[in-house]
């Protein structure tokens, strides 16, 4: 079992929640980001959950708020006070 003290010093222990950032999270960004744009000029309007679901073939609006945690995180959408998804600052940059 790890005791604290077999830490290394440069460890610190934050209670936060961390992940690894890698390349494929940038290509589902990406493709994402294509998706939505797709989407945006066709109903010139961007897609609520369930279409989201359908839209990136996912089973679970679960799936899709993750998604949606990632893009608001990358700017590219945000939420209403309603929950609807808008246009983030670099949507338009598309």
């Amino acid at each position: 079992m790890l005791q604290l003290n077999d830490l290394s010093t440069e460890t610190m222990l934050t209670g936060e929640r961390s992940f690894t950032y890698n390349t494929n999270m940038d290509k589902k960004l990406e493709q994402a980001k294509k998706k939505l744009r797709r989407f945006w000029e066709q109903y010139k309007r961007l897609p609520s959950f369930s279409e989201m679901a359908e839209l990136f073939d996912y089973s679970s609006k679960n799936a899709v708020s993750k998604l949606v945690g990632r893009l608001k995180e990358a700017n590219i959408i945000d939420q209403d006070s309603k929950g609807h998804i808008i246009p983030g600052r670099i949507f338009n940059s598309l």
